[in-house]
């Protein structure tokens, strides 16, 4: 008896957690979405109400709200004033009014809502990132309900934030929620764009003896979506990109990092989380490893940040002649 208490008591936790999530997410969407339209929350929610339910009289939306009848006159005035609803006559009592929303204003609001969605196609990549202060747990979601599976999941760090590839053809949800109920910072700068090259190995950087790549915080470049765990191939934490290069067989090249990020070097034949790695070096990055190509194909140069959250960030990337 006591065992299944324990479970019926820690089932109850976790739905009591799952619901917290839920309605916390719920909250700040319905505030983002009556953000973009220029709109307050309140306002919004009911002008959702009467696109769902269909026109009703301002006393009914009353009913169905628990808002005062006086509260609906100053939600239907501001909707109406900004073009979201118009009022008719009560065919069946001229003393009152019928709401309707505009359809014409409807695109306005899949506008505001597509930036959390996308239409891909299998293979096809993707990255949401936040700039803002708030903290936030980045999720892509193949169904936008709080059941769906979680497709990929990140806490931090929210700038590059999360890239995603698309398993199958499909619309695909992407998600960023609040990590407290009620944080400390709020401020939020969301977007969902295409990942520069370099960031998977389906998308490397094209790259050539004389590619320099360099900038002011690597991690803010790249984001850190594989895991290179093959024979020959050290640890490391953090960001990486991936280069590209074809070479002819005993053709060599040097990769230096004149940087201050303390980097990992990587050679593979196969850009592949199980490939092995052909070369593999930490120290020193400058002059960093010499390269000789066993045969003639393309190589796949990776250089990974040691350190997920690395005091030093900026880079000076370059493949050059030995």
């Amino acid at each position: 008896m006591n065992h299944k208490a324990n479970e019926s008591s820690e089932d109850g936790a976790a739905l009591a957690q799952l619901a917290r999530r839920y309605t916390t997410a719920a909250v700040l969407l319905h505030h983002a979405l009556a953000e973009g339209l220029g709109l307050g929350p309140t306002d919004h929610k009911c002008l959702d109400l009467i696109r769902e339910r269909g026109p009703m009289t301002g006393s009914e939306l009353a009913g169905v709200t628990g808002l005062t009848t006086g509260a609906i006159t100053g939600v239907v005035a501001r909707l109406e004033a900004a073009g979201f609803l118009h009022r008719t006559p009560d065919p069946a009592d001229g003393r009152k009014q019928i709401l309707s929303p505009d359809e014409g204003r409807a695109a306005e609001i899949h506008v505001v809502l597509e930036p959390l969605r996308r239409d891909m196609a299998a293979g096809e990549t993707a990255r949401i990132r936040d700039t803002g202060t708030v903290d936030l747990v980045l999720r892509v979601v193949s169904s936008c309900d709080p059941t769906a599976p979680c497709l990929a999941d990140r806490d931090t760090p929210e700038n590059p934030g999360l890239t995603f590839t698309a398993p199958s053809s499909g619309t695909y949800w992407f998600v960023a929620e609040a990590l407290l109920a009620a944080p400390a910072t709020v401020g939020y700068d969301i977007t969902v764009d295409d990942p520069p090259p370099g960031e998977l190995c389906t998308d490397p950087l094209a790259a050539a003896i004389g590619t320099t790549l360099s900038g002011g915080d690597f991690t803010a470049a790249f984001t850190d979506d594989i895991n290179f765990m093959g024979l020959g191939c050290s640890y490391a934490g953090g960001a990486e990109v991936v280069l590209a290069v074809t070479m002819a067989g005993g053709e060599s090249l040097r990769i230096n990092v004149l940087g201050s990020l303390d980097v990992v070097f990587r050679v593979l034949t196969s850009c592949d989380p199980t490939a092995s790695c052909l070369y593999d070096q930490d120290l020193p990055e400058n002059p960093g490893p010499l390269f000789v190509a066993p045969f003639a194909g393309t190589f796949y140069i990776v250089v990974e940040s040691v350190l997920t959250f690395p005091t030093a960030r900026t880079y000076d990337i370059r493949l050059v002649a030995p």
